[in-house]
């Protein structure tokens, strides 16, 4: 419930207790409601609304840095390790995930006939059976999983192990990641998204064979309840 005074009217469009005088009219709606977001300050919520820009609108087009960069993992693994992995930055489409599944394949060095794709139904993974039927990958299959099947996905369990160890360095190496010196003609969200990568590459090591094993191991104990229609335990963790 918002409060208002008794004896101050409530004026249209602007929050209780903020004071229109503070934020004028200066022809730069938007720049004024990054500084304020940025310095922390101020309500930018407010200075928006004083500014006259209606809830909804997007008024950060312009700022610096709003749209940063982000980094994928990708991976496959078997029974006895990490069979093939990549990392990359930007998004990761259905051609690019149909590329890397080409590429995945053609490293495995496993007869074709010896090879089931287990994937969800992510969005980049959609068509990935147009990749199966080429000749070249005769024999392989894709074996899909229904949704909100994650405790049948061994991959699942390995990313999790591997999240908690990325978390763990990034910890570790934050002070050094702050106080490194910017080298010349490279950006801040450079600098950082390279030391990012640096930690991905170090923490990878993590998934061994044996954690493989383990979770592959681990989602046969779900068989028995998936064959008598039974809800999967979502939170039953590798030991």
């Amino acid at each position: 419930m918002n409060e208002n005074p008794v004896g101050e009217p409530r004026r249209r469009g602007v929050k209780p207790g903020f004071k229109r005088g503070k934020y004028k009219r200066m022809g730069k709606e938007k720049e004024r409601v990054l500084e304020a977001a940025q310095d922390g300050s101020g309500d930018w919520r407010a200075v928006a609304t004083a500014n006259g820009i209606k809830e909804g609108r997007k008024v950060f087009g312009e700022g610096p840095n709003q749209q940063r960069e982000n980094v994928h993992i990708i991976g496959a693994i078997t029974q006895t390790g990490l069979l093939y992995w990549e990392r990359r930055r930007g998004s990761f489409t259905k051609e690019e995930c149909h590329e890397w599944m080409r590429r995945m394949l053609r490293a495995s060095g496993i007869p074709m006939e010896q090879v089931t794709v287990v994937v969800d139904n992510a969005p980049c993974h959609s068509g990935l059976e147009e990749v199966m039927n080429e000749p070249e990958f005769h024999g392989a299959e894709l074996l899909r999983l229904g949704p909100y099947s994650a405790p049948l996905n061994p991959i699942e369990e390995v990313w999790s192990v591997l999240k908690a160890e990325l978390k763990r360095r990034l910890t570790a190496a934050m002070p050094a990641i702050l106080e490194a010196v910017l080298e010349q003609g490279v950006s801040m969200a450079e600098r950082r998204m390279r030391q990012l990568e640096a930690v991905i590459d170090a923490a990878v090591p993590v998934v061994t064979p044996r954690l493989c094993l383990n979770t592959c191991n681990h989602v046969q104990r779900h068989f028995a309840a998936c064959l008598a229609l039974a809800e999967l335990a979502m939170n039953d963790d590798v030991q």
